[in-house]
């Protein structure tokens, strides 16, 4: 799903559900609900060592279009992720679970998305599934190196 429709969604969402939440745990969960995809930033920064918005655009565009044998590992949207923040909301603030909440709504809108391309497996879950799937799949460091460093498009 592109940002502004992750935006769109998050804003929909945060207004619908602040009658009933109020504004605090509304907003958390609108806010965790977008920048769950700040991982897609970082994933591009450890692969190219960029740390350009545009590169980051142009490698998950294409990815999009190599989605086929794709594996990709975006930490907010793991179970490990999710796991530390359901922590957090005993150990730390209830808040938290507005924002797992914001957090899980935002993936199953992506795999919605990624069940409508015919990849729903395109995202590893966990850390352990993608270490173990690595070796047979493809990344978006190989899509990196081979789309992009050799047509020098970033």
């Amino acid at each position: 799903m592109m940002p502004k429709n992750h935006l769109f969604i998050s804003v929909i969402s945060t207004g619908a559900l602040y009658p009933f939440w109020g504004t605090k745990s509304a907003l958390a969960f609108g806010l965790a609900n977008f920048f769950i995809d700040l991982d897609h930033y970082i994933e591009y920064v450890l692969v190219s060592g960029k740390s350009d918005l545009k590169g980051m655009f142009l490698l998950h565009e294409e990815a999009i279009k190599d989605f086929k044998g794709l594996l990709g590992l975006n930490i907010f949207h793991t179970i490990e992720c999710y796991t530390i923040v359901f922590l957090f909301s005993f150990l730390w603030h209830p808040v938290c679970y507005f924002i797992l909440g914001g957090l899980f709504f935002h993936h199953i809108c992506d795999e919605i998305d990624l069940v409508r391309a015919g990849y729903p497996f395109a995202r590893a879950f966990s850390f352990l599934e993608y270490f173990i799937r690595r070796p047979h799949c493809k990344t978006v460091k190989d899509i990196y190196n081979n789309h992009f460093l050799r047509n020098k498009r970033i």
